[in-house]
């Protein structure tokens, strides 16, 4: 258990041209969707878009699609915020898919057809092979996306920011997933996420238990409850889709995955900038706080992740029984 988590490394996976990509998350400051319009650079690389303004600041957008010397179609929706070599750069990518915590003995060394599409060059680090090896997803090392010309270029047109507002502006800063139920946003912080999956059809579904409790699966030889999050905060029934994710939250020594309909994008925002959550509102005990985004006319109900854990497992205990019965019940699913 302990040793694992902490030998596990995290990353962000994303689509690039109908492929898969990840950057380690240490190096991810954010996910954004695109923004409607930038502006663009005199004399750049074909790979820079333009820059564009990020509460404060002007951040280089850069096309990955064309860093990695990709073709195929330009589907960017999503922008991956990161540190490149000492400079905060907007990525524009397609969809941000999951994310992943992984061994690091599990990367595998970068195929040679791999390497041929990205130039051969040494923008990915290694390989993660997902679903017994039917899905690749290539590893970059944020430090050797751009050329030193180009990182020079960047550097040149980026506000000075020095050490110290460096760290009083991270000081005050948390960092939030983003994922929709219906027409609502919420958000849970990102150090209690511990991945973010596509939904497994290899759900157990166990008998006498609460409706909101879809079942339970083997994660990694662990067993894992599956809530539907729908349910649990008495929404109607959504369409089953590939947009839906689970989430896995972590509090303590209790896990749980967490159904919803999607992951819209991973969010820093300022320790001020939260409001407590209003007392009217139902069933407040589960929120931490409101983020009012007043210029995008968006409110993202923040969900404090040791109420999410303790009001489910009250239900569970009832369903599961023992750990060894969930188990028990998965092994018999197999047909072992």
């Amino acid at each position: 258990g302990a040793t694992a988590a902490t030998a596990s490394e995290t990353l962000i996976a994303f689509e690039i041209a109908d492929q898969e990509f990840a950057l380690p998350i240490a190096s991810v400051i954010e996910v954004l969707p695109s923004p409607e319009a930038s502006a663009a650079l005199p004399h750049s690389e074909t790979a820079v878009i333009g820059m564009v303004g990020l509460r404060d600041t002007l951040l280089p957008l850069l096309s990955l699609r064309t860093l990695l010397g990709l073709s195929g179609a330009a589907r960017e929706e999503m922008v991956v915020v990161a540190m490149v070599g000492g400079a905060r750069v907007g990525l524009s990518v397609g969809a941000v898919r999951e994310i992943i915590r992984i061994d690091p003995a599990a990367l595998e060394p970068v195929p040679a057809v791999i390497a041929s599409r990205t130039k051969g060059e040494t923008k990915v680090q290694s390989v993660i092979k997902a679903e017994g090896g039917k899905r690749l997803i290539a590893v970059l090392s944020p430090d050797q996306l751009f050329r030193e010309d180009i990182m020079n270029r960047i550097r040149q047109h980026m506000p000075t920011v020095t050490a110290q507002q460096s760290t009083v502006a991270n000081a005050a800063e948390r960092i939030f997933l983003v994922f929709t139920l219906g027409d609502q946003e919420y958000g849970l912080a990102i150090s209690a996420v511990e991945e973010v999956a596509r939904l497994s059809d290899q759900i157990t579904r166990l008998p006498r238990s609460p409706d909101f409790l879809k079942g339970v699966i083997n994660l990694r030889g662990s067993v894992l409850p599956i809530i539907d999050q729908r349910r649990r905060f008495d929404l109607p029934d959504g369409i089953e889709g590939d947009a839906q994710r689970l989430v896995v939250v972590r509090n303590d020594s209790s896990i749980a995955g967490f159904i919803v309909d999607g992951v819209s994008e991973v969010l820093r925002v300022r320790e001020n900038s939260i409001e407590p959550p209003p007392e009217v509102v139902e069933g407040t005990r589960v929120l931490e706080g409101v983020l009012n985004l007043e210029q995008s006319g968006r409110m993202i109900l923040l969900l404090d992740p040791s109420q999410l854990l303790t009001r489910t497992e009250k239900g569970l205990l009832d369903a599961l029984g023992r750990v060894d019965e969930a188990q028990s019940a998965i092994d018999q699913s197999a047909g072992r």
